[in-house]
């Protein structure tokens, strides 16, 4: 049968969909080897032409990856496959979602709101189905791998311009050290999922068995994340790696109970009130310098929480920051708080965009995601994105990649499983499908060891 072009560029698609989202979430496609600003110079720079395009050109993407993966799945019932292989992810995520759009009917920016909430959406649709054919197709691990090359191909590129450094601190083509530091992060987390893949087992690998190749790939990684000087991820990759390393650390119960422990200190005191009639925050116990200066932000954005209706329904998702408004609490002059752009606390900004009580509720589902995770891999990089969020806002940020490293794990998780009880094998689409036909077919078999 004549195969038309549509079918192959759906069939690229469905095979390599994962590693054009990789490139994406990386900022490879929209690279910045001007030279590096200061932290001050960069939320000023937060609204300029540069970065309105690159916002731009990120909303056709998403929306075009979009419509493509839709029309991918109308062909040989892939949606109804996806459903049963994603059906778990599928609930919590569509919660969370759900709440995100209701929260624009109380938010003051609604449209705004709304248009966040629907990009979120696509974020959760296309992460989810990349991940599904790209396990299905059995390019994984191959994505991984060649997204790898084009790290280390753009890191030698930054460093040959001259212009990749901050302060001496190296930011590659991204617009700060912590930004390139999170992307080291996310590639150590990455590389331990291609290790997940070749050794095709639930269980973290031993040692032995891992690929050699793979070790030199985490050195350079690791000397690049030391050159980044990024403080948060350099310990949370030490912590990564120890977890790793030991099966009597990151169990179900760790994470359940570090996520508890979190939001106990973070959100749920803000429901009491000490002597004095205050309410209570970690902001009282910290002195305004600590974390470099988080203290003193906490301590304004905390008293947000003063007004009730900010305190029960909060600013509507994703329209307390980024909105042109500059938020009362930051309202100084004279000061760099006016120019912020997150709360550099996760678990504070949920609070600060739904109110407390919705906020404690979605981090309770994505503790108990984390919770819940049969693949110990996926269960240690989302318990490391949790603590994460300490020092810095990820949580429901689509353009963050720690939060999409969770969206990648969660669809893993779910997606990988039936893996050892499917083989593909490539069949040519059926004539009255025509182009939205999906070149490879799920049957039943015995486990392939040897993938």
């Amino acid at each position: 049968m004549h195969r038309t072009p549509y079918y192959h560029v759906f069939r690229a698609l469905e095979r390599y969909g994962f590693l054009i989202l990789l490139l994406y979430f990386t900022d490879i496609f929209t690279p910045d080897f001007s030279p590096k600003l200061l932290l001050m110079d960069i939320d000023l720079s937060d609204g300029s032409p540069n970065r309105e395009s690159s916002n731009s050109f990120k909303q056709l993407f998403i929306a075009g990856l979009f419509i493509g993966y839709g029309l991918l799945m109308l062909g040989r019932s892939g949606l109804w496959k996806f459903v049963l292989a994603e059906k778990k992810a599928l609930l919590p995520i569509g919660l969370i979602l759900a709440v995100c759009f209701a929260s624009s009917v109380w938010s003051s920016h609604m449209l705004l709101s709304l248009k966040r909430s629907l990009f979120q959406g696509m974020l959760f649709f296309i992460v989810l189905s990349s991940v599904f054919y790209a396990t299905r197709a059995r390019t994984f691990a191959r994505c991984i791998y060649l997204f790898l090359f084009a790290f280390l191909i753009m890191t030698a590129i930054s460093l040959s311009t001259g212009n990749s450094f901050i302060a001496g601190s190296l930011a590659g083509w991204l617009p700060s050290k912590n930004n390139y530091g999170a992307l080291c992060l996310f590639w150590i987390f990455m590389l331990s999922l291609y290790r997940q893949v070749k050794n095709n087992t639930r269980q973290t690998p031993k040692p032995s068995q891992i690929p050699q190749k793979t070790w030199l790939f985490d050195i350079i990684i690791c000397f690049f994340l030391v050159l980044s000087a990024s403080k948060t991820s350099l310990a949370l990759a030490l912590l990564f790696y120890i977890m790793q390393m030991n099966r009597h650390l990151g169990g179900r119960y760790m994470a359940g109970l570090t996520g508890i422990f979190l939001i106990g200190i973070f959100v749920l005191p803000l429901m009491a009130n000490d002597i004095f009639g205050n309410q209570l925050n970690i902001a009282l116990f910290m002195d305004s310098d600590s974390l470099t200066g988080r203290g003193f932000i906490w301590t304004l954005l905390y008293t947000e929480f003063q007004n009730y209706k900010q305190f029960i329904l909060g600013a509507g998702y994703s329209t307390y920051f980024g909105t042109g408004d500059i938020p009362s609490a930051l309202n100084i002059q004279y000061s760099y708080v006016q120019y912020l752009n997150q709360a550099h606390n996760g678990y504070l900004e949920l609070a600060l965009q739904f109110g407390v009580p919705i906020a404690v509720g979605i981090l309770a589902l994505l503790v108990i995601i984390t919770q819940r995770m049969r693949t110990r891999t996926c269960r240690n990089i989302c318990w490391i994105i949790l603590l994460y969020n300490v020092t810095e806002s990820a949580f429901l940020r689509d353009q963050h990649i720690m939060w999409a490293t969770f969206l990648i794990a969660i669809a893993f998780d779910t997606a990988w499983q039936p893996l050892n009880r499917l083989v593909l094998y490539r069949k040519a689409p059926p004539r009255h499908l025509g182009f939205m036909a999906t070149p490879f077919q799920i049957q039943k078999s015995k486990p392939d060891i040897h993938e």
